[in-house]
């Protein structure tokens, strides 16, 4: 049994330990991506997804920081919350940035002998893996050509909005509490990850005559209510989209990751159904080898038959929520 994943994103590395784990041969292909990079990219993980993964794969300790309450708030009042889901015991959700998670989990993977990491030597090369003798071929990088060949037909949404991302350090404050602002221009989040550090980020629409990245400095400084910033690190951006594969396997290959849904980032929530594919995917493994029956290219139909319905209706949910607000 062999598998090969295709891109070296958290979600591969992911499922790399997972495969790795039950004895199967892993090779990852390594294909750089701009967004997977991005020094500011922040993620959240929900209670139930931190103690899968911490149970399956290893504590991360200090890498995961605890928010214990979240506020909402809208431009025309923001000295007072409209919605305060109130602080508990036990943390709502966990924020961590993506690269340190990543590089905790290379060096777990660098140690397992069913584990390969590989190089895409150019893009033809992704041509020769289809003819190469994989069982099951995972591809998570939607800027390849394998994607644009057989995973092109989605529901796709332009929000038309921007999203900035940053993170700022500031003095010292007690940090378990995010925060969404909800402006005229678009949503404005702040989701601490210490207690010097909080990430931000901000979709804004394209319409709002936002000229350069000085000008969205200035509408974070205003919006900040809480914080005595120090710095802010470089400001990334990426376009907001909302995309679902129709299709989600081709032969003996499957779409994964951010190819197969990606939503907006308002509420958080795209690695976190990402997660629950995973966890789909190697339950479909599991009872499979339970049962002593071939994990071949019939399981990529049944993982479409049993997540499909699913993304697509929590997809659309919370993107009903961004439109109310």
């Amino acid at each position: 049994m062999k598998i090969c994943l295709i891109g070296d994103g958290i979600t591969n590395q992911i499922l790399a330990i997972f495969l790795a784990k039950r004895k199967i041969k892993v090779d990852l292909y390594s294909s750089f991506s701009k967004y997977d990079n991005k020094k500011t990219r922040t993620i959240g993980l929900t209670n139930n997804n931190k103690k899968f993964l911490e149970k399956n794969i290893t504590n991360f300790g200090k890498l995961l920081w605890p928010i214990n309450s979240i506020k909402i708030f809208n431009q025309s009042s923001q000295d007072k919350e409209v919605i305060n889901f109130n602080k508990s015991k036990e943390a709502k959700f966990y924020m961590f940035k993506n690269n340190n998670l990543k590089n905790v989990i290379k060096t777990k993977l660098s140690k397992n002998k069913y584990f390969s990491l590989k190089k895409i030597k150019s893009n033809s090369f992704y041509s020769k893996i289809i003819k190469m003798n994989y069982d099951i071929i995972i591809n998570s990088d939607y800027n390849n050509i394998i994607s644009s060949k057989f995973f092109n037909k989605k529901i796709d949404k332009d929000y038309k909005s921007t999203a900035y991302t940053t993170i700022i350090t500031h003095k010292s404050v007690h940090n378990h509490e995010a925060s969404q602002v909800f402006t005229n221009i678009g949503p404005l989040a702040f989701l601490p990850i210490s207690n010097t550090k909080t990430s931000i980020v901000y979709s804004i629409k394209n319409s709002s005559n936002i000229r350069n990245e000085n000008e969205v400095t200035k509408l974070i400084r205003k919006y900040n209510l809480k914080y005595s910033i120090l710095n802010l690190e470089k400001i990334e951006k990426f376009s907001v989209r909302s995309s679902f594969l129709k299709n989600y396997y081709h032969l003996n290959i499957l779409a994964f990751g951010d190819l197969l849904h990606r939503v907006h980032p308002f509420a958080g929530q795209g690695f976190n159904m990402t997660i629950r594919d995973i966890k789909s995917f190697i339950k479909l493994i599991d009872d499979r080898v339970s049962l002593g029956l071939a994990i071949d290219k019939s399981l990529l139909h049944n993982f479409e038959k049993k997540n499909k319905s699913i993304n697509l209706i929590f997809g659309t949910g919370l993107d009903l929520v961004n439109q109310f607000f």
